[in-house]
């Protein structure tokens, strides 16, 4: 399998140790924004000048060619959702070393097995549909987000995948790591869709829209466009707000009269309740004291 890694990251150890498991192609930022077809593994931050910035561009590649970003080693207390245009923080934490994990919704995988892997971290976020492993305190030790069923996708992982450790069993190692690289979305329409599919609003619009309207009370364009910068890393304007609300009527059969249930309930089922009620309250107290 041939796997991406970015030339400015090629001497570093985690290089040499993937080159055991895949073939491994260096090349700028640039040339991989250029190439289809191969997952990219990214060595958190070192070598890396704009860690967001060089984040985001190679999410949105790989997001549109059905394909993987692993990010390994990523960095602590750094706002990764805000790097792969999530809705919601996602943050890693440093914590004790453990080499537990349970690995949830890889196919083929048995829903008892567990890994024996090194890890010194956890991520926090509530992003709770995207956990792929957990540690045995239940701490999230990958993540994967998706912002469409038909895109790509970016795992993060506090897994030391790419080094040596008398915690780590080398075969549950390589056998995650394979799992991570052979990823595809195979259904991955992002060369074929139609200029009116790709005229609508993504899935991370349409989760933050919600999360809005349901916080607010209000399906108001101007309110909520006016609000979206605030709680997310995005920008729309009323028009964008106003489509992606037609679009959440359609797509959730509401009416008026039902709107604010299917709202909670679309955003329970994208795992992003907790954070709709956290933004709702924050909303409620500034009410309160106005």
């Amino acid at each position: 399998m041939k796997t991406l890694i970015l030339d400015i990251q090629k001497d570093l150890f985690e290089s040499s140790i993937l080159e055991q498991s895949a073939e491994i192609l260096f090349v700028s930022v640039d040339e991989a924004i250029g190439m289809k077809g191969f997952p990219c593994v990214f060595l958190g931050s070192k070598g890396i000048d704009d860690f967001t910035g060089t984040v985001r561009k190679l999410a949105r590649t790989n997001y549109q060619n059905g394909t993987g970003l692993i990010i390994i080693n990523p960095p602590t207390d750094t706002d990764i959702g805000n790097a792969i245009d999530a809705p919601v923080s996602i943050i890693v934490k440093k914590r004790k070393a453990s080499s537990f994990c349970k690995p949830i919704g890889f196919d083929g995988l048995d829903a008892e097995s567990k890994y024996e892997i090194w890890s010194d971290g956890a991520i926090e976020s509530s992003l709770n549909s995207g956990v792929m492993g957990v540690d045995d305190n239940k701490g999230t030790v990958l993540l994967k987000y998706q912002p469409k069923n038909t895109s790509g996708a970016v795992f993060i992982t506090t897994l030391k995948l790419l080094s040596y450790s008398g915690m780590t069993n080398e075969s549950d190692r390589e056998s995650l790591l394979k799992l991570l690289l052979t990823w595809e979305n195979k259904q991955s329409f992002a060369n074929a869709e139609t200029t009116e599919d790709a005229e609508s609003p993504d899935e991370s619009v349409l989760h933050s829209v919600a999360i809005l309207s349901f916080s607010y009370g209000s399906n108001d364009p101007n309110k909520l466009s006016a609000a979206m910068s605030r709680f997310f890393t995005l920008n729309c304007d009323a028009d964008t707000v106003l489509q992606a609300l037609d679009q959440l009527s359609i797509n959730l059969n509401a009416t008026k009269e039902n709107w604010t249930s299917k709202l909670e309930e679309y955003i329970d089922q994208a795992g992003h309740y907790s954070y709709a009620r956290e933004i709702k309250e924050i909303l409620e107290d500034e009410e309160a004291d106005s």
